[in-house]
């Protein structure tokens, strides 16, 4: 079934606390009263229905009517625009706990929701349809307690600056844990990995058992701030109820607000095999119903909006080969950058940024830097605050981590350039610029000449981010050590070896590479024939001469879609060989002592502000019937409707000279 139009975004300017606070009731509906709702003769009351499972899972059956939308999609722009905010909306899974996650999600956006109990469990008894549904055997009966928990101290909020929507979009999976999986938790004689427990039962029925250390918030006051401060933000917390629903969608409110929080998988029904502790489980012979279910699929069309970034694999590439085939420079040297900071013009001194860490950055950076660590580079309100008509000058340690975001930013369309070999080029002062490469971080490894081909070609990585959301979720710099990569390909275990990718020119490849190395250069590896030689389902590892063109591919591919990470150092960190490797820095000759600052520089980013809308003002009913008649006698001879609209009297001072136009 293909919507038949498609509606505005719910209207929300609501905080995630603001909405999560007025989510104040789990929200649930039997297979039984919905197959009443699609069975009555009466369309009005049809629910949109929505089956979050696996495309495979859908295609194997799914109820009258229901679109397919992964989990990972409900929140994104294009579903949110395309799903109604007029219908009342059914969300169902395999067992009610993904489903109850995407329920939270939807009803936090504004949208009327609910979902389905029990899931595809409870509509049909066919369990090629709707397989791994609790059963009594996966009840186990392990210890609870009775006694009350108290927190022990109050906790700050969670630190976020995402929206709503913001927030939903990161939600990508659902999350729960099994009973066996806790239990070990609780029981591995290390009290670090311990997961702070919230049970949202009903307080009479946490009395009668529950989990040993769980505190009892219900689910109805759970977002409220005197009750959020009981529960740690910077610890993994484990939610339950009953039978998984209303624990899921407690998850999923706690993790929209920042909480690192895992649902318990069927409740307190998996931990205890009591029926007085753990009552209502699901009950295949009384609540699984036998209804039909279909195999046709409904199509559900995504809305996306005008102008709005396109998604894909294609898109993300097109943007990527645009800015390798610029010709751009990649890299600066220090004495560049500090001739253009001192020819005593300032039309061409560039937007310096250090990606280090603020406590680095504080230690000393170049002058009039501002600091915006790498994870926060492609933020929104980092990319609307930043230069589009300047040359931006990165830089971080090494020159790594500062290439990965160079090449993040030219992707979205920046003038962006890396501060070679970064700070380390920049000062001698090791306490500001520590972490250099020196003749000591080079190991010995053998390399090999022999040219590798791929074996095969392999289908491009699928993705369904758009340019901007694949550079938000690069969070941090991708780098591994010689040292690291060594001990992969020599652990007898060749399922963890990564491909590895040499973009060194054909000739320095030819010297000596990585053993199994292929080599697609940075001059040709944007085609798609070369990309095709690089395998989407295996690690990846990039490599060249220093490690600044290897970052630059790492950052490029991982926006594809690939998993990449870069060569600490490149070819450098691998070999002593001075043929095979050359260029590599130079502490004596390409460490310059140029002057740091101390002094901070104000990096504000800009975010983006949507308005609530207001309704227009209306005139008084009277009023607006003479209105309609459109003319002017009608008012100013009606006394009453001038004393209601006449504006309150002002008395203001006479002016001194009248104009005598009054």
């Amino acid at each position: 079934n293909e919507p038949g139009e498609t509606y505005p975004f719910p209207v929300t300017n609501k905080t995630v606390r603001e909405a999560a606070e007025a989510y104040t009731a789990p929200k649930n509906i039997k297979a039984v009263d919905l197959f009443m709702l699609l069975n009555d003769d009466d369309e009005d009351n049809d629910p949109f229905i929505v089956s979050v499972r696996k495309p495979e899972d859908y295609a194997k059956g799914h109820i009258p009517g229901a679109v397919n939308i992964p989990f990972g999609d409900i929140a994104k722009r294009g579903t949110i625009n395309a799903l109604p905010r007029d219908r009342q909306i059914v969300v169902y899974c395999y067992t009610g706990h993904s489903g109850s996650q995407a329920t939270a999600m939807l009803g936090t956006l504004g949208f009327n929701v609910l979902n389905l109990l029990h899931g595809m469990s409870s509509w049909t008894k066919d369990t090629e349809v709707a397989p791994n549904r609790f059963t009594p055997e996966s009840r186990q009966d392990y210890e609870f307690e009775t006694d009350p928990n108290e927190p022990a101290e109050t906790y700050p909020f969670p630190v976020t600056d995402k929206t709503v929507r913001e927030a939903a979009e990161a939600y990508a999976k659902p999350k729960n844990i099994k009973a066996a999986d806790l239990f070990m938790l609780l029981n591995d004689n290390d009290e670090s990995n311990d997961p702070f427990i919230v049970s949202v039962r009903k307080p009479e029925d946490y009395a009668k058992g529950h989990i040993p250390g769980a505190v009892n918030i219900g689910f109805n006051a759970l977002a409220q701030g005197e009750n959020l401060s009981k529960i740690p933000s910077d610890r993994p917390v484990v939610v339950y109820c009953y039978t998984g629903h209303t624990g899921s969608q407690a998850t999923a409110l706690l993790n929209l607000l920042g909480y690192d929080a895992t649902n318990l998988l069927f409740g307190m029904c998996s931990w205890t095999q009591d029926t007085e502790v753990a009552p209502k489980c699901f009950n295949n012979e009384t609540q699984s119903m036998d209804y039909e279910f279909e195999l046709t699929p409904n199509v559900f069309v995504p809305v996306e909006e005008p102008g709005m970034e396109p998604a894909g694999f294609d898109a993300i590439y097109d943007a990527v080969a645009q800015y390798l085939n610029s010709g751009s420079t990649w890299n600066i040297k220090a004495e560049d950058l500090f001739l253009l900071l001192n020819d005593d013009s300032t039309d061409n001194d560039p937007f310096i940024i250090s990606v280090r860490k603020p406590e680095d950055y504080a230690k000393g950076h170049i002058p009039g830097a501002v600091n915006i660590p790498f994870g926060d580079i492609a933020r929104q309100g980092t990319l609307n605050a930043l230069p589009r008509d300047r040359q931006i000058v990165v830089y971080c340690y090494t020159g790594q981590s500062g290439s990965q975001a160079t090449a993040i930013l030219n992707t979205l369309g920046f003038n962006a350039i890396n501060l070679l070999h970064g700070m380390s080029s920049w000062t001698k002062d090791t306490e500001v610029a520590p972490n250099r490469f020196t003749p000591e971080s080079r190991q010995n490894y053998e390399f090999e000449t022999d040219p590798n081909e791929p074996a095969e070609t392999y289908p491009y990585p699928i993705t369904d981010k758009t340019l901007k959301q694949a550079a938000q979720a690069y969070a941090s710099p991708r780098n591994i050590k010689a040292a690291d990569l060594f001990m992969l390909l020599n652990d007898n275990d060749e399922s963890n070896d990564p491909f590895i990718v040499s973009v060194r020119k054909p000739e320095d490849y030819a010297k000596g590479h990585v053993p199994g190395a292929v080599n697609i250069s940075c001059a040709t590896w944007t085609t798609k024939e070369n990309l095709a030689k690089i395998p989407p389902d295996r690690p990846v590892v990039a490599y060249c001469y220093t490690g600044h063109s290897g970052s630059q591919a790492t950052a490029l591919l991982n926006l594809m879609g690939y998993d990449a990470s870069n060569l600490l150092f490149g070819m450098c960190s691998w070999t002593q060989d001075a043929k095979v490797a050359p260029l590599c820095f130079d502490n004596d000759t390409q460490c310059m002592d140029y002057d740091y600052e101390l002094t901070p520089h104000e990096f504000v980013p800009i975010e983006e502000t949507v308005s609530a809308p207001t309704e227009e003002p209306q005139p008084p009913p009277d009023l607006q019937a003479l209105l309609e008649g459109n003319t002017c006698v009608a008012c100013h001879s009606n006394e009453a409707l001038l004393q209601q609209t006449a504006d309150p009297v002002v008395e203001e001072p006479e002016p001194e000279e009248a104009s005598g136009e009054g």
